[in-house]
């Protein structure tokens, strides 16, 4: 209004939010290693990240993130040319997986023994073995095969795929070879019981070697040769057998299938 003329105008401005593009996935699941969280840089934008713990640079738009943890990272985008302000949040979240357990051992040439994953609840959790060389091996896709015969020292890598999470798993371990004669690990032939009763396994010890068999469940004495056991449910159990005077070891398995 025009104080002297009392003359008046009306004029409008239209304000539009700046609309912002970018739509970050949730959350994010990590096996190991590092993942890639966010997306592409947009023009005349900014981007901060908070916490910068576990990223590989947290002042860009898709850094590699690798937590220890489960963690909230929350990105604040900046509009350089409106100063408009956006937030984000993405959870990464490290999935738990269990070690294979491998472990460097020693055998005797020209002895036929079990190695890799003996332990039944590893096993149980992963699929889709596969052992690399497989030389001297009774198979290269299962989580215990035989070593048959071996001659010299090898490094083995077994790879398998956790069944609940989907990630892979890859250890590596040596079998050491000596040139002692072989020892022969026998936990007999597998045999059905009935609930409640009990059986014998292996076969007569011989001088100088230890016996050990896993797991202890329903086992009378898990330091001898021809132990009783008395399962509740159907086990498989490991026997493991070392020459005291060379340190090789030979191993074998055998399940008690307990019929209802």
């Amino acid at each position: 209004i025009d104080n002297l003329t009392g003359c008046s105008n009306v004029g409008s401005v239209i304000i539009t939010p700046e609309a912002f593009s970018e739509v970050y996935a949730p959350s994010v699941n990590i096996c190991s290693g590092a993942e890639t969280i966010g997306m592409d840089a947009a023009a005349n934008h900014t981007y901060s990240w908070s916490p910068s713990a576990g990223l590989s640079n947290d002042m860009i738009s898709n850094p590699a993130a690798s937590p220890a943890s489960t963690t909230n990272y929350i990105v604040t985008i900046t509009n350089t040319v409106t100063a408009c302000i956006k937030t984000a949040t993405v959870q990464v979240i490290v999935e738990t997986v269990p070690a294979l357990g491998l472990a460097d051992i020693l055998v005797c040439s020209d002895s036929n023994t079990i190695v890799g994953v003996t332990d039944q609840t590893i096993e149980d959790q992963f699929e889709n073995w596969s052992w690399s060389p497989s030389t001297d091996l009774s198979a290269s896709d299962q989580a215990a095969p035989t070593l048959v015969n071996p001659q010299v020292t090898r490094t083995y890598t077994v790879t398998a795929t956790h069944g609940a999470t989907g990630c892979m798993v890859s250890e590596s371990f040596t079998i050491n070879v000596d040139d002692q004669e072989g020892i022969l690990a026998d936990a007999g032939s597998d045999i059905t019981i009935c609930q409640g009763a009990n059986t014998g396994l292996g076969t007569a010890a011989m001088l100088g070697l230890e016996y050990s068999w896993s797991p202890t469940v329903g086992i009378d004495d898990y330091t001898i040769a021809q132990p009783t056991v008395s399962p509740s449910q159907t086990m498989t159990y490991t026997l493991t057998v070392t020459d005291a005077a060379t340190g090789c070891i030979a191993i074998d398995q055998v399940t008690v299938i307990v019929d209802d």
